[in-house]
């Protein structure tokens, strides 16, 4: 049994037991010994090598409350290399040979070099990445922002969320160094000796200032070698534009944070709201209780999977991501690196990988269910005769639509029929008038599914129940159609096409409103504003009989309207000329030489919808129009036996 300390290591608490703290503390001194000789620097190694040991620390730490082991120490030295491994030669950091004191590392990391910036050290930091001269980069950004315009944005973005290397261990990994005792020690002698080498130089300006001699002083400037000393002299535009950088550095800063928080806000409501809803509906449906929303999922679901694991395919799919943007926007807030370990994102983006392949599996079944249509087509005959007049009426069903208005449709949702068995009920039933290839009215009814062969599709639609009658000439439809609980949502539905004969008169129930559908007309009428209106089948479609006057047209339409009119008016009652005039709001109509006794004001009707008078011509069956003609004010004037005039007055013109 080993005793527990805490020690507070590069500015990090850990449990370490006294065996492991011993093991390290011996290490540590070691360090500080083989550093005794030349104490030049040695505070500031130790602080790196102590931050680095921390580092590694915490990699390996999974709990808070874990205790490091001697193995873990083990390890760490493993890592870091004994002190009498790196036994260095001050030959080795002259000019000649400072770069190349230790070998490249893979575990190279991008931060932004604060030495050798021009504004934010971005351009820098990836040349050192890419191992490529920072001139080339600092061009390829003026390319950017000159050639694309998308250069600036890109840069402030990498600014900000970009850290600078401040630590000797976070330079090293900037270079691609590895980050060890050996490297630690030599980086921070050789930053010692560029400071010395600095001061030495500034020295021997002063030097040559003193005694007056300015060309030289401006010439050693010159000759100043600016790469070994690390750090670059500002001139006073780099002095500008650091200053201009600085504030734009801080007012990103203060934007990314409220982003921050933002995120963070947002990302939690989402979460909570995500996590309630699709537990309680996958609760319910673990449980079997009908709930609103697995109850609607389970009848378009035709994969046969459960809801709850559809529900926890979401949960994963969805919550993953929005974990992840809660951990950005408090890498953003806190700028700590280590917010999420290594092996907790590998983990959640594999189990995401999974129900992403999942849900793409259970989609395809999905949509294999609609890859092929089927019909199925019942034809009946319709008992009418010429002289009648045939209604259409929709008739609904309250205890399977729950008192459903007839405007609101549903296409698909469960019902309890009368025997309190599970169906599928809808409305999407839709009629159209077609003329008949015949002297005979007669219906198709035309049930449509889907299905993934052609046979299943049509299987399914055979399964549509649909009910109608007829009493009388009343042809009553119902509204709705049903389909067993097994089969699902298959996009069914239901038409209903109605072939009448010529010169067929029909009528159209208020019911039947929304179920009308795609009826030509010859006045291109909407077929929703068919209801409540009397029709007769011609060639060119359904005549309104009845319709109420929209506004005049236009007086090329009124003359060729009224040009046909005057040509039926004189055939039909045998008049040698008919003739009409627009006076106003008065038309005045000529009748010459022709039957005048079968010609008054209420065998002449009118309909103001085209201009068009209708004469009703009592030899036949049907009267096919009849406008009251009482709005107008009629007056007659006889020239002689054989000619009358009509004048009608009206403010509908």
């Amino acid at each position: 049994m080993n005793k527990t300390i805490n020690i507070n290591l590069g500015g990090i608490f850990f449990h370490i037991d006294e065996v492991a703290y011993q093991k390290l503390k011996r290490y540590l001194d070691a360090i500080r010994r083989s550093l005794s000789d030349d104490p030049q620097g040695r505070d500031e190694i130790i602080n790196d090598i102590e931050s680095r040991i921390s580092e590694l620390l915490s990699e390996r730490v999974k709990d808070p409350r874990q205790v490091i082991s001697e193995s873990d120490i083990d390890e760490i030295i493993a890592v870091m290399g004994q002190p009498e491994d790196y036994m260095i030669d001050e030959e080795l950091f002259t000019d000649d040979s400072g770069k190349n004191y230790s070998s490249k590392s893979s575990n190279k990391k991008l931060f932004r070099d604060g030495e050798d910036k021009f504004i934010g050290g971005v351009a820098s930091g990836m040349a050192h990445y890419f191992d490529v001269d920072a001139i080339w980069i600092r061009i390829a950004w003026l390319v950017a922002i000159f050639g694309f315009g998308v250069g600036p944005i890109v840069y402030i973005i990498l600014w900000i969320l970009l850290p600078e290397a401040k630590t000797t261990a976070e330079k090293l990994q900037m270079e691609g160094e590895a980050v060890n005792i050996s490297n630690i020690e030599k980086k921070i002698r050789a930053e010692f000796e560029d400071v010395s080498e600095s001061v030495k130089g500034a020295a021997s300006e002063v030097s040559d200032a003193v005694k007056g001699a300015y060309d030289n002083v401006s010439n050693a400037v010159k000759k100043k070698d600016l790469k070994t000393g690390g750090k670059r002299v500002k001139s006073g535009l780099q002095t500008l534009i650091q200053t201009i950088g600085n504030i734009i550095s801080a007012l990103f800063m203060v934007i990314g944070k409220f982003i921050g928080v933002v995120v963070i806000v947002v990302s939690i409501i989402a979460l909570i709201a995500l996590v309630i809803s699709l537990f309680t509906a996958g609760t319910f449906d673990f449980m079997g209780v009908d709930g609103g929303i697995n109850t609607n999922f389970d009848t378009f679901n035709v994969t046969g999977v459960p809801f709850w694991i559809i529900s926890l395919l979401i949960l994963i799919l969805i919550g993953i991501p929005l974990l992840m943007l809660f951990v950005l926007g408090l890498f953003i807030l806190s700028n700590r690196t280590k917010i999420v370990g290594r092996t907790t994102k590998l983990v959640l983006f594999a189990v995401w990988i999974i129900a992403l392949f999942a849900a793409i599996y259970l989609g395809i079944r999905q949509g294999a269910e609609f890859i092929n249509e089927g019909t199925s087509v019942e034809k009946s005959e319709i008992a009418i005769t010429p002289l009648d007049t045939l209604i259409i009426k929709m008739i609904d069903n309250e205890d399977l639509s729950n008192n459903n208005n007839f405007n609101h449709k549903i296409y698909f949702k469960k019902v309890l029929d009368a025997n309190n068995q599970i169906q599928y009920y809808s409305n999407d039933v839709n009629i159209s008038i077609r003329k008949s290839d015949s002297t005979e009215a007669y219906t198709k009814i035309y049930r449509r599914a889907n299905g993934r062969t052609r046979l299943i599709a049509r299987e399914n639609a055979e399964r549509i129940d649909y009910e109608y009658q007829q009493i009388g000439s009343s042809l009553l439809l119902n509204s709705y159609f049903l389909t067993d609980s097994k089969n699902t949502f298959r996009n069914q539905d239901l038409r209903i096409n109605v072939f009448l004969p010529e010169n067929q008169i029909i009528y159209f129930d208020e019911s039947s409103r929304v179920f009308l559908n795609r009826i030509k007309t010859t006045n291109n009428m909407y077929s929703r504003d068919m209801a409540k209106h009397y029709f007769r089948m011609t060639d060119d479609g359904l005549e309104c009989l009845d319709c109420p006057p929209p506004k005049a047209k236009r007086n090329n339409e009124e003359k060729i309207s009224m040009f046909k009119v005057m040509d039926s008016i004189k055939k039909t009652g045998n008049f040698e000329s008919v003739n009409y005039k627009f006076a106003g709001n008065t038309i005045k109509l000529d009748l010459d030489k022709g039957d005048l006794g079968n010609w008054d004001k209420d065998s002449i009707s009118k309909v103001f919808a085209r201009q068009v008078f209708y004469v009703s011509d009592r030899t036949k069956r049907y009267e096919y129009i009849l406008i009251s003609l009482n709005n107008f004010k009629n007056k007659t004037s006889e020239n002689d036996d054989n000619k009358r005039s009509f004048l009608y007055e009206t403010n509908e013109l």
